[in-house]
C-alpha cells in the first residue's frame, strides 16, 4: 500500500473511532491497532463491545463466555505491538500471559491447549483479533512461547473459557459493570504506564520452562525469563512441518439439505479430490459438513484455503480436528 494511502487510512479510522462508529471497516489488525493510539492503562475494562467490520466479514461480540470451546489455528504477536492498548483499553504486554479473539467478551480467562504438544496455559483475553483468515486466536508473546508456538509461528489450539467478568460462576478477577442498555462501551483513555521487559541479557535461555496448569481463576504474572522475540521480518508465519497429533480440513459449510451438500461437494471436487460429506449432531439436527482434506501441515491448509475462496466459496474455515 503506497504510503500516501496508509495515511489517508488511518487519519479515517481514527475520525471513525473518534465518532463513535458501531461497526469500522479497516483493513487489517495493523491498521485496527493503530487507531487506538498510545493511550491506555494498566487494568482495562469489562466489555463486549459493538460489530464490527474488518476486510468485508462481519464480526459480532458475544455476551458471555459460559461453555464456549472451539479449535482452531493460533498465532501471536509481539514487540510490533508491545505497549499499544488493547480492545478494552489495556497495555499489551508481550511477556504476560494475554491473547486476542475475535468475538469474546473481554475480558475472558482461557485455557489454550497446544494439541500438538499437549502443553496449556491460562490466559486472559483483553484484544480483538486475529484478523487473517484461519486463525482463532492470537496469543501474547509469553503465552506463544509457552506453549511452543513462536518456532513454527502456528499451532493447532483448542481455546476454552473458565472465567472472567462474563463467565457464570467464573473468575473473581474481576467483577462486570452494569451492562448498557445500548450495549455501549464507553472508552477510557489514560497515560501510558511505563512496561519493563524482563531483562534476558546473560541468562540462561534453556532456563525457562512452559508455564504450568493454572488455577481456573487464575492469570499467571509476566513471565521473568524468556528469549527474546525474534525480530518481525524474521517471524515465521505458518508452520509446514508435518502435523503429528491432529488434522486440518477446509470447510465450506454445513447443510442440512443432503442434495445441497452432495452438489456442493461435488464442486469443491473440482479444486481438491479429498472433498467429502461428514455427518454431524447439531441443535438435535444433523448437518452434513462438505470439506476438502485433511491436509499435511497448516501452511497446506492455508494454501487450500486461500485457493477455496478465491474460487468463490467465501465462507470457507479451517477447521482442527484431533
Amino acid at each position: 500500500m503506497a504510503k500516501s494511502s496508509l495515511t489517508t487510512l488511518l487519519i479515517a479510522t481514527i475520525a471513525l473511532l473518534a465518532a463513535g462508529c458501531s461497526e469500522i471497516m479497516v483493513g487489517s489488525h495493523f491498521i485496527k491497532k493503530a487507531g487506538r493510539m498510545q493511550s491506555c492503562k494498566t487494568v482495562g475494562d469489562p466489555k463486549i463491545g459493538n460489530p464490527y467490520l474488518i476486510d468485508g466479514i462481519r464480526y459480532t461480540p458475544i455476551s458471555t463466555s459460559t461453555n464456549f470451546s472451539e479449535k482452531g489455528i493460533a498465532s501471536w504477536y509481539g514487540s510490533d505491538f508491545h505497549g499499544n492498548a488493547t480492545a478494552n483499553g489495556e497495555c499489551y504486554n508481550m511477556y504476560a500471559f494475554t491473547a486476542a479473539h475475535r468475538t469474546l467478551p473481554l475480558p475472558t480467562i482461557a485455557r489454550v491447549t497446544n494439541l500438538e504438544n499437549n502443553r496449556s496455559v491460562v490466559v486472559k483475553i483483553n484484544d480483538r483479533g486475529p484478523f487473517a483468515r484461519g486463525r482463532v486466536i492470537d496469543l501474547s508473546y509469553a503465552a506463544a512461547q509457552s506453549l511452543g508456538v513462536v518456532r513454527n509461528g502456528t499451532a493447532p489450539v483448542l481455546v476454552e473459557a473458565i472465567g472472567g467478568a462474563f463467565h457464570q460462576g467464573g473468575s473473581s478477577w474481576r467483577s462486570a459493570k452494569p451492562a448498557n442498555p445500548m450495549g455501549r462501551n464507553d472508552e477510557v483513555a489514560e497515560t501510558l504506564p511505563t512496561v519493563v521487559p524482563p531483562s534476558v541479557e546473560g541468562e540462561d535461555l534453556g532456563a525457562f520452562k512452559p508455564q504450568e496448569k493454572t488455577a481456573e481463576n487464575q492469570v499467571p504474572p509476566p513471565a521473568t525469563s524468556l528469549p527474546k522475540p525474534p525480530a518481525f521480518e524474521k517471524r515465521v508465519v505458518t508452520d509446514s512441518e508435518p502435523l503429528q497429533r491432529t488434522r486440518v480440513y477446509v470447510q465450506i459449510g454445513a447443510f442440512a439439505d443432503a442434495n445441497r451438500a452432495t452438489a456442493q461437494q461435488l464442486e469443491l471436487g473440482k479444486l481438491y479430490p479429498t472433498a467429502h460429506t461428514n455427518a454431524v449432531m447439531a441443535a438435535g439436527k444433523q448437518l452434513l459438513r462438505v470439506r476438502a482434506g485433511p491436509f499435511r501441515s497448516i501452511a497446506d491448509a492455508d494454501a487450500a484455503l486461500e485457493k477455496i475462496i478465491q474460487s468463490g466459496f467465501n465462507a470457507a474455515q479451517i477447521k482442527v480436528e484431533e
